[in-house]
């Protein structure tokens, strides 16, 4: 998956699902690389309000030159003030309260659909992977579809060559009557309850035993941990969340915090009772400042009584956040999902060092 940058099909790719085949040295000719195929849901201009959906060949934003030099996430600044907000209610009959805020261009341009990365589900044969508006596109890895930028002024029958026909939030609930495919995608850029939902961690694919069935696991921005069950030719369908929050200091106070929880699964083969589900989750933003975090493991197999994620242990129970452990141990290191080998939690940390947890 790439993030920000022109798209036109032949040879600038941004924003889209991609399939390289790579060619070894033959007969004197040299190696290469090849986009043999893709899928892309929407351009950059197009979602900062141009009539057309093909770019001119830049990075991101207004221009090269201004947006090369800014730094990652500097257009991502969301003002709340003079936001339009609507009142909905989700498919569980919740309500949900959606902010609409007046955004830059260049802001607008910043939704890096890569920037959560994607998963290949090899006895499925398909790829899923979603980005910065939360939603889960998965598509079919031998017919990705080929997106053009004809194809794009008609975003459902683009959407249509996904898996199961359509995208599905998956980080949160925006409510009914939000269109995940919308023809112009500037519909996309809201705020659920004025925080983000961005995915920016590969998602966790494992096979449950229960359901037997291939399931994927992701956690947003200042949102909840959600699972969902997988299969070839069908959207991709809920299955339940945690009650925990990422980023729970700052939820609230607009745009809430990044960047989600990183997690990794382990299981001894399709054994139910061995499965586990481990994520580093921030306590506050991790985008403004080094915060703490804490790590938590759950049980992706068993949900509990409540329909809820069962969490198994959480290391803020355990008085880490009471010095017990040295504070610069316990920055949360963003972007980086725990590594499981041998019984043991591994995790890098921003003082240098690399935190391990072990029976």
């Amino acid at each position: 998956m790439t993030g920000n940058g022109s798209f036109d099909g032949v040879s600038q790719w941004g924003e889209s699902f991609i399939k390289i085949r790579y060619t070894p040295p033959d007969a004197g000719q040299p190696a290469s690389l090849r986009v043999v195929d893709h899928w892309t849901p929407w351009t950059d201009e197009a979602r900062a309000g141009s009539a057309s959906a093909q770019p001119a060949a830049k990075l991101a934003g207004e221009s090269l030159e201004s947006e090369e030099i800014r730094p990652v996430g500097g257009g991502m600044s969301m003002p709340i003030k003079n936001s339009r907000v609507e009142a909905r209610l989700d498919n569980q009959g919740k309500p949900v309260l959606l902010v609409w805020p007046q955004l830059s261009a260049a802001a607008r341009t910043d939704q890096d659909l890569g920037s959560g990365g994607l998963a290949y589900i090899a006895a499925l044969n398909i790829v899923c992977g979603g980005g910065k508006d939360g939603l889960l596109y998965c598509l079919h890895a031998d017919a990705m579809g080929g997106t053009t930028p004809a194809d794009l002024l008609n975003a459902h029958a683009n959407c249509a060559k996904l898996v199961g026909g359509a995208p599905v939030w998956a980080t949160t609930d925006p409510g009914q009557g939000i269109d995940p495919c919308p023809q112009d995608p500037r519909n996309l850029n809201f705020l659920p309850f004025g925080d983000t939902a961005h995915i920016h961690a590969p998602p966790v694919v494992m096979f449950d035993p229960l359901l037997n069935a291939w399931t994927m696991f992701v956690w947003g921005e200042n949102q909840q941990l959600h699972k969902w069950k997988l299969s070839a030719n069908g959207t991709p369908r809920y299955i339940a969340e945690s009650r925990e929050y990422a980023s729970p200091d700052v939820r609230g106070n607009a745009p809430g915090g990044m960047p989600g929880g990183f997690c990794a699964g382990s299981s001894n083969g399709l054994d139910p009772d061995s499965y586990l589900l481990i994520c580093a989750v921030p306590h506050g933003d991790a985008n403004a400042n080094l915060v703490q975090g804490h790590i938590m493991i759950f049980d992706p197999v068993h949900l509990g009584a409540d329909g809820f994620l069962t969490k198994l242990w959480d290391s803020d129970d355990w008085g880490w956040s009471g010095g017990q452990v040295d504070a610069k141990y316990r920055f949360f290191n963003k972007f980086m999902p725990p590594v499981i080998d041998g019984g043991e939690i591994i995790l890098p940390n921003y003082a240098g060092g690399v935190l391990i947890i072990a029976p």
